[in-house]
């Protein structure tokens, strides 16, 4: 068998690009998904998973088994791996030259271009994995559906948590009120995400779901917002999170 790799089964068909690039990328897009199928069935793929823990050694038996290239095998890959899932190819210098993430993960993927350390970028995950490529290295990481929520005294307020690590970082009044904003709005954001997921696959809302969906999203936003970053790494954070976690999966407004 002749390596695949995805773009080519297109030039196959007669299509005049210049006069319909829309029709041209739609013939290639769905040319590309038949020959995914074709090359890597979606049953085959999720049999190898379940064989192996690690996408690193998922993608080795994908990419011999059908003799196709890594860069199809991964796509293909990521195509399939359920909610939680996000990987970084990274160059010998560590910046990013692609990321994706399954379909139905919170934690936003690396941005292509951007300078990445591996062992510390995204704390939040459960699990991580790596393999040597092309001079630099293909990571990846899980975040699952639940999370262990720690301990938390039940009489506490994560209002007034939250104000407290707000002090502590010691900012004006104007930004204070301004993070609180955004730390709400990301909780918020993270639970309505969640709990469509659980919907969909008629699971029932946790506090710990919740929980993992919020952890998500922080890493995320904490790549680009320095005061975001400082407000998730207070040693209280974890808590707050925990008990405005607890207070969503019971619906209530108050506490």
């Amino acid at each position: 068998m002749i390596p695949w790799h995805f773009g080519t089964i297109i030039d196959d068909i007669a299509i005049d690009r210049d006069s319909d690039d829309t029709l041209y990328w739609d013939l290639e897009g769905e040319a590309n998904r038949f020959a995914a199928e074709l090359l890597m069935p979606s049953e085959w793929v999720r049999s190898i998973r379940q064989e192996h823990d690690s996408p690193c050694d998922i993608l080795e038996h994908i990419r011999i088994g059908a003799d196709v290239s890594f860069d199809a095998a991964l796509i293909r890959l990521n195509s399939v791996l359920p909610p939680g899932y996000l990987y970084g190819v990274l160059n010998e210098d560590g910046v990013v030259i692609s990321a994706g993430r399954s379909v139905g993960t919170l934690a936003g993927r690396p941005e292509r271009g951007t300078l990445l350390n591996f062992d510390t970028a995204f704390p939040a995950s459960a699990k991580r994995w790596s393999m040597p490529l092309r001079g630099g290295i293909c990571g990846w990481w899980y975040f699952p559906r639940e999370m262990t929520l720690p301990a938390a005294d039940e009489t506490l307020s994560w209002r007034e948590l939250l104000n407290e690590i707000l002090t502590d970082l010691e900012l004006d009044e104007e930004i204070s009120k301004k993070i609180k904003q955004s730390v709400n709005a990301i909780v918020s954001y993270a639970n309505s995400m969640m709990s469509n997921d659980l919907r969909v696959n008629k699971l029932a809302k946790t506090a710990e779901a919740i929980f993992s969906a919020s952890m998500q999203r922080f890493d995320s936003y904490s790549k680009n917002d320095p005061i975001i970053s400082e407000v998730a790494a207070h040693k209280l954070f974890p808590i707050y999170l925990a008990l405005r976690a607890k207070q969503l999966a019971l619906g209530r407004r108050t506490r």
